[in-house]
């Protein structure tokens, strides 16, 4: 754990003040009433019991979606597919639910959280099996593939699955007993919480305890050298891309079963894309998830409150982002 702190800890710290200066600086120039803007970013998420259960309601999606990222990276792959995978798992829940509303409440949650697991590791090994057939990137076709769910989503929830007792583009709600208990009422916060920390715990402790998570370290450190030592590497990419797939469709079950309750359209958007910038800030390191989601949570929440009050117009959290992504890849090619 020291050596951990020592290597990875002051670059998550150096990210978090380099996002919050930005942010601040962005404030300051822009914005009609800098105060005023600056206490809605930094303390709205704490202002009341709603909104800090929400803070750490989101904290708790963003370190599934940001540990299906350290899955794909400590492995070697890239997998841009979060969103469709995290889409899949979602409608796969409601469509589970709203087709079985009879089923005992704790077996239909199981069985919800498992079909969604398994639908999206599906999607996530199918880019494996491209990769490992034609030589094709993962990358490339994880992104595509994850497209054409999202597309795919948009005509259920606006078709065959629509609530036409709602005004907004929706299926109906799931049944009450397949909703996961809150804990700070009226937040969306819920019982995700504890699983989720232990799913963190125990990916940490997979990755850096087990023969298994030393095999799959050792395809990202290097993958040659992982191959002469008779790993098997094309099984080793099916391997990390269905986890990662999987863990981002967990992150789509929960999303409906504890949050939303039902599949509006668009509801994964953001999950999978930010679950990336979780990850890049914590260092691909499965514990350092959970500062970095409690981080980003913060700065998103802030920056909807902002547009809320229609006191910035501009997208913060998308610009704080794209900044994550500038500064971590540009440190990579400098090292390269």
């Amino acid at each position: 754990m020291k050596s951990l702190i020592k290597r990875r800890g002051p670059f998550l710290i150096f990210m978090m003040i380099l996002a919050y200066l930005v942010s601040a600086l962005i404030l300051l120039l822009l914005h009609p009433d800098p105060p005023a803007g600056l206490r809605s970013l930094f303390l709205s998420p704490f202002a009341t019991p709603m909104a800090l259960g929400n803070w750490l309601n989101r904290a708790v999606l963003f370190m599934l979606s940001g540990t299906a990222v350290v899955y794909a990276f400590q492995g070697g792959e890239f997998n841009l597919g979060g969103e469709g995978q995290i889409c899949l798992g979602g409608l796969a829940t409601v469509i589970f639910l709203l087709r079985f509303p009879d089923l005992w409440g704790p077996a239909g949650i199981i069985l919800a959280l498992l079909l969604s697991a398994l639908l999206a590791g599906v999607l996530g090994g199918l880019s494996g099996v491209i990769k490992n057939f034609t030589g094709l990137s993962e990358v490339i076709t994880t992104y595509l593939l994850s497209m054409g769910i999202i597309h795919f989503s948009r005509y259920f929830i606006t078709g065959p699955f629509k609530d036409e007792n709602s005004y907004l583009v929706t299926t109906p709600e799931i049944p009450l007993r397949f909703q996961l208990p809150g804990l700070l009422p009226p937040s969306h916060l819920n019982i995700s919480l504890f699983f989720v920390l232990l799913l963190v715990l125990g990916t940490y402790l997979f990755l850096y305890y087990r023969p298994a998570g030393y095999e799959w370290r050792l395809c990202g450190i290097n993958g040659e050298f992982a191959s002469y030592c008779g790993i098997n590497r094309k099984r080793q990419t099916l391997k990390t891309l269905i986890v990662s797939g999987g863990i981002n469709g967990l992150a789509g079950s929960v999303l409906i079963l504890g949050t939303s309750h039902r599949g509006i359209q668009d509801f994964f958007s953001g999950y999978g894309w930010n679950g990336m910038a979780v990850s890049l800030i914590g260092g691909n390191h499965p514990l350092l998830v959970i500062p970095s989601a409690l981080f980003f949570s913060h700065l998103v929440q802030g920056a909807e409150r902002l547009n809320l009050l229609g006191q910035f117009t501009y997208a913060l959290d998308g610009f704080i982002m794209a900044l994550i992504f500038l500064v971590v890849t540009s440190g990579r090619l400098h090292r390269d």
